[in-house]
């Protein structure tokens, strides 16, 4: 499929998300941050796609960037300022 649903980052409806983002979302985790190059091995996305894919988790504020290009998917319990 080109897109799947994730959970919404306010529990409300799921969020759908083309495939490279949903191979993305699933590469993460919410306790153990992944560097960009994990998450690129991980997922099988190439780098441009892969840039422009943790770009739009970001603003879906579903992922967020740490210090060092790691990132990480944003806890439920997490508020975004």
């Amino acid at each position: 499929p080109l897109e799947a649903s994730c959970p919404a980052p306010d529990g409300g409806a799921p969020v759908r998300l083309p495939d490279a983002e949903r191979k993305i979302f699933d590469a993460l985790d919410e306790r153990d941050p992944r560097y960009i190059e994990e998450v690129a091995q991980q997922s099988g996305v190439d780098m441009p796609t892969l840039a422009s894919a943790l770009l739009q988790l970001e603003l879906k504020q579903l992922i967020r960037q740490l210090p060092g290009r790691q990132f990480i998917r944003r806890r439920k319990d997490e508020r975004w300022s």
